[in-house]
């Protein structure tokens, strides 16, 4: 996974490993699985956090913690990202929104400003990790203010406005 996504294939990986393709989906049924466990396996780092964000009493400290514990995650494996985006169904999506809602301090729903302001986050937490974990940790720590008043920002989200091209 770390040499490329091209290379991530159950037959690369059989490759890799000097085994028979079939081998593999003896363990496990398909890649979506493969990459889920590998998710599990990254995401690890996240188990503890729940408690650490009860202790942390304002919200931007929450979400501040919350935004470094996942880009620690995922920086490790920047190749990774590319295959975090399966949508709501994935095993990363879940974890994150779970966790996105407790450092909130409060549930939401899909297609609400909350949801909006989670996926911009991550989508930036996606971008940094691509640079590395010490590279990402600076640019997290550079923009925090402006993602921490994107992500709190209760006003109404305002659309670009069209260009001449989307009016036509």
């Amino acid at each position: 996974m770390e040499s490329g996504a091209g290379d991530f294939s159950m037959r690369g990986i059989a490759a890799a490993l000097g085994v028979d393709p079939m081998a593999l989906y003896h363990h496990v049924p398909a890649k979506h699985a493969l990459i889920d466990a590998v998710v599990e396996r990254a995401f690890m780092g996240l188990d503890r956090l729940p408690r650490r964000l009860a202790r942390l009493p304002a919200r931007d400290e929450r979400m501040f913690a919350l935004a470094l514990a996942y880009l620690r995650c995922v920086a490790p494996i920047p190749r990774l990202t590319q295959h975090l985006a399966r949508g709501p169904q994935s095993v990363a999506h879940r974890r994150f929104n779970a966790l996105f809602a407790l450092a909130r301090g409060a549930p939401f729903e899909e297609g609400t400003r909350e949801a909006i302001a989670r996926d911009l986050l991550v989508d930036y937490l996606h971008g940094v990790a691509l640079a590395g974990r010490k590279e990402g940790e600076k640019a997290l720590r550079a923009a925090w203010p402006m993602l921490l008043r994107a992500v709190e920002d209760d006003s109404p989200i305002r659309r670009a406005p069209a260009t001449r091209a989307q009016a036509a």
